[in-house]
C-alpha cells in the first residue's frame, strides 16, 4: 500500500474517531412517545446529555428516574432599575449568583416571565437579544425552564375579546399573536425549554376585568396553536385554585382554560399549614368531581401569604410535604426575587439566600428521590 493511501486511511480512521468522541452514539431504549407530553434528549453546555421527559400522568422522568421537582419562579424583579433590564452585566451577575445557588442545591426547574419588548422601551424583534441572556444562564446551569407569557398585563388586552389584539406603543404595527410568534421563536432555540405557560390566574381579575370563559378560551387556544407551530412542548395555563375574601374562584374560567390546555397547573398560597392543607384538599376534590387529573398536577407559584403581606421568612418545608403528599409533581418557590413585593423573595437584591431558603435545601434532595415508574417502557 502506498504512503498516501495508508496517510488518507489514516486521516478518515481519524476523523471518524474524532466524531464518534464528539458524538457518542448512546443506545435508546426504544419508547412509546404517546405516553409522554415531552420527549427529547437534552445537550448541556458541559456536553454531557440528558433524556429529558414529560409523562402523561404530569411526572418528570430524567434519564429513566420518574421524579418529582421543587424549582424556582425567577419572578419580578429581575434588574435593580424596574425596568426588567435583566440582560445589563450587573444583573447577569446577581441572577448567575442566585442560579449557582440552586445547581448546587439539586433544582433543576425554574420559570420567568420575558416580558413584552414594548416594556423595555424596545422594538419588535428585539426579543432575542433581550430574552436569551437569562435563558443562556438557565442553561449553562443545566435546568429546564417553563417561560410565562402573559398577555392580560399589555395595555390594549382589556377583556381579551379580542385575540390577537394591538400591542400598545407600536403604532399598530404589531398585535400580542405577532409578540407569541417571535416569543416561540426564541424559545425554540433552547432544548431546555420543556413546557411553556399561557397565561397566569385568569380566574382572579386584573384591573376589575370580568373574563368571559369563552374569551378565556379562545385567547389561549390563540397563543397555543402559535407557540406550537413553533416549538413541540406542552403548553398550560395557571390558576388560583381558591378564592380570596369576596373574590369567587371562577370555576368556569378555570374549567375553560384546562379544558384547552396540556395538563392542571395552579398557584397554592397560606399564611399557615392548616391552610395551606385545606385549599390543596379543596383544589383536589374540585379536580376529581370535575373529572380532571388530580395526581401529578403543577403548581407554578407557593409562598406563605393569603392576602396579607407575603413572608418568604416562614415558608418551610412542611408545605412542600403538603404539595406532593397530595399529589403535586413539580412545585416552584415564588419567587427568587420580587420588585413588587420583596416579601416573595427567597433572595435579597444582592442575590444571597434568605434564611428559609437555605433551611429548605438539605430537604431538596429528599423531595426529589426517584419514585416508581407507571408510565410503560416498551
Amino acid at each position: 500500500m502506498s504512503a498516501n493511501k495508508l496517510l488518507i486511511i489514516s486521516s478518515i480512521v481519524f476523523i471518524l474517531c474524532l466524531f464518534f468522541w464528539l458524538n457518542p452514539f448512546v443506545p435508546e431504549q426504544q419508547k412509546n412517545t404517546s405516553d409522554y407530553m415531552f420527549h427529547q434528549v437534552i445537550k448541556w453546555p458541559d456536553r454531557s446529555r440528558e433524556h429529558v421527559e414529560i409523562g402523561n400522568d404530569g411526572y418528570f422522568v430524567l434519564d429513566g428516574q420518574k421524579k418529582r421537582l421543587v424549582g424556582m419562579t425567577l419572578g419580578f424583579g429581575l434588574s435593580d432599575d424596574k425596568r426588567e433590564s435583566y440582560w445589563l452585566p450587573r444583573n447577569l451577575e446577581r441572577w448567575d449568583r442566585i442560579l449557582d445557588y440552586l445547581e448546587d442545591a439539586g433544582v433543576r426547574i425554574v420559570s420567568f416571565e420575558p416580558e413584552s419588548i414594548y416594556h423595555f422601551g424596545g422594538e419588535a424583534g428585539e426579543e432575542f437579544e433581550r430574552y436569551s441572556s437569562l435563558l443562556d444562564l438557565i442553561f449553562e446551569h443545566k435546568m429546564m425552564v417553563i417561560p410565562l407569557f402573559e398577555a392580560k398585563h399589555q395595555p390594549d388586552a382589556g377583556d381579551l375579546s379580542n385575540p390577537d389584539f394591538d400591542m400598545a406603543y407600536s403604532n399598530g404595527t404589531d398585535t400580542v399573536g405577532k409578540w407569541a410568534f417571535r416569543f416561540a421563536k426564541v424559545m425554540d432555540k433552547y432544548p431546555n425549554v420543556v413546557s411553556i405557560l399561557v397565561g397566569n390566574e385568569l380566574n382572579i381579575p386584573f384591573n376589575n376585568i370580568q373574563y368571559d370563559p369563552d374569551n378565556v378560551s379562545a385567547h389561549i387556544v390563540f397563543i397555543k396553536d402559535i407557540i406550537q407551530s413553533v416549538i413541540d412542548v406542552p403548553v398550560v395555563t395557571s390558576f388560583a385554585g381558591y378564592y380570596e375574601n369576596d373574590i369567587p374562584v371562577r370555576d368556569d374560567i378555570i374549567k375553560a382554560g384546562l379544558d384547552v390546555t396540556d395538563w392542571p397547573c395552579f398557584t397554592i398560597y397560606g399564611d399557615s399549614l392548616e391552610l395551606y392543607n385545606e385549599r390543596i384538599t379543596i383544589l383536589t376534590s374540585w379536580l376529581q368531581e370535575n373529572g380532571y387529573p388530580h395526581d401529578g398536577y403543577w403548581v407554578k407559584e407557593t409562598n406563605y401569604y393569603s392576602w396579607s403581606p407575603p413572608d418568604a421568612s416562614k415558608f418551610s418545608v412542611e408545605y412542600l410535604d403538603s404539595l406532593f403528599a397530595q399529589g403535586a409533581s413539580i412545585a416552584l418557590l415564588y419567587a427568587a426575587l420580587s420588585e413588587d413585593d420583596p416579601g416573595y423573595s427567597f433572595f435579597d437584591r444582592k442575590g444571597y439566600p434568605i434564611e428559609s431558603m437555605q433551611r429548605l435545601v438539605p430537604d431538596i434532595e429528599r423531595l426529589q428521590l426517584p419514585l416508581a415508574m407507571e408510565v410503560s417502557i416498551k
